[in-house]
């Protein structure tokens, strides 16, 4: 009875151990072509963010995960490589084929026509990593594949790692090196602006004082003048007063002198008239002007004939002038 047990024991453990790799085969597609291909991909950086069951990716399109992370070290050169080996569900990619060799002849043929891997950041934050596909601008260089083995999929640096690749190549030490000189310069400088900025200041309160008693000399010297100023002024309006009293007293007296100018100068007016009237061509005054001057004419005319006979016979006074 005892032995019976026992064997009926071992029995069910044996059936639950054949459903599970039953399930297992299964859920891989292992007998009906369904599930997952395997495939390995070489890198020989780090590989810090990515672990077991990180995402596996076309794309950005979740076709897989990672299921193993391994590191192979050479002792004599101390390089290492790390095989990341994925699992890859062809149906996923629409590529719909039965059996494990199908499956691999297909993946084969998108290896042969560019597909290649690389690790992308899934977060800035936490740092993790995922293992993205993707077909390339031109077809990888062939690589050598195992018969029984996963398929090697071709490795192509991510644009973190070119990144990183960049910022090697930056001369940080030549850059450090004139950043800590620039700073020592600037240092320096900061030291100089701050010796000059004393020296300023103890010019600048020298010249504050000596502007303080010109100012002050300036104050005491307009105050003066202001002073004079006003007496000025005061002078002035004095001045402006006395002549306005002269002008009160002497408006009479120019007012009388121009109106006697005024009947002077029409008397005036009136005598050239009455002149202009009696010298006028035709008047009377005229007529008898021209008549007395030509008879004082003649008058002078028979003097000065007299006069010649005087001068040539003076005894002419005597007897008289000899008739002809």
């Amino acid at each position: 009875m005892k032995r019976r047990s026992v064997a009926l024991g071992a029995f069910v453990v044996m059936a639950m151990v054949l459903a599970v790799v039953l399930i297992t085969a299964l859920g891989k597609g292992r007998f009906f072509g369904g599930g997952r291909t395997q495939a390995v991909v070489w890198f020989d950086k780090s590989v810090k963010g990515l672990t077991i069951g990180s995402p596996v990716t076309f794309r950005g399109v979740p076709i897989g995960q990672v299921e193993a992370i391994g590191v192979e070290l050479d002792p004599q050169t101390l390089q290492s490589r790390q095989p990341i080996t994925l699992a890859v569900s062809m149906e996923a990619l629409s590529i719909k084929v039965r059996g494990r060799r199908a499956q691999r002849e297909a993946l084969q043929s998108l290896i042969d026509r560019g597909l290649v891997a690389q690790m992308v950041t899934q977060s800035l934050v936490t740092g993790q990593a995922m293992i993205d596909l993707t077909i390339g601008p031109a077809p990888a260089a062939a690589v050598a594949q195992s018969q029984d083995g996963p398929l090697v999929i071709p490795h192509v640096g991510g644009s973190f790692d070119r990144l990183l690749e960049q910022v090697s190549e930056l001369p940080l030490k030549d850059t450090v090196a004139d950043v800590r000189a620039t700073l020592l310069s600037v240092r320096q400088l900061a030291d100089e602006a701050r010796t000059s900025v004393a020296k300023v200041q103890g010019d600048v309160g020298l010249v504050t004082g000596q502007a303080t008693k010109t100012l002050q000399r300036a104050g005491d010297d307009f105050h003066q003048a202001s002073q004079q100023t006003t007496a000025t002024l005061q002078s002035l309006q004095s001045l402006a007063d006395g002549s306005q009293r002269l002008l009160l007293d002497v408006q009479p007296r120019v007012v009388g002198a121009m109106d006697a100018l005024h009947g002077a100068a029409n008397d005036v007016r009136t005598g050239m008239g009455e002149i202009s009237a009696w010298v006028a061509p035709g008047s009377a005054a005229r007529t008898d002007l021209d008549g007395a001057l030509r008879d004082l004419a003649r008058s002078a005319r028979s003097f000065s004939a007299l006069v010649e006979d005087i001068e040539e016979q003076p005894n002419v006074l005597v007897f008289g002038r000899p008739h002809e």
